[in-house]
């Protein structure tokens, strides 16, 4: 389908690259990667005040243990940090 989109001049320039790089139609690209963000879930709206989640650091998967002072020294103590 054929249609006119706005779009910010680093998001065109970053979609161009990408085409460019995988020998790729740009319009491909950009419905591939439209694809994969709406198939995700939807993020719930920030409540005023509340702290994003994560910061600076990537945020990992819940796990079935808790991570304690003794893990992290231990795996200091394999990587000789």
């Amino acid at each position: 389908m054929r249609t006119t989109v706005d779009l910010d001049d680093d998001i065109l320039l970053a979609a161009r690259k990408h085409a460019a790089r995988g020998r790729k139609l740009l319009g491909a690209v950009l419905s591939a990667l439209a694809r994969e963000a709406l198939q995700r879930p939807a993020l719930a709206p920030a409540r005023r005040g509340a702290r994003r989640a994560g910061g600076r650091f990537a945020v990992l998967p819940r796990r079935d243990e808790i991570i304690t002072l003794e893990h992290v020294r231990a795996l200091q103590d394999q990587e000789g940090a």
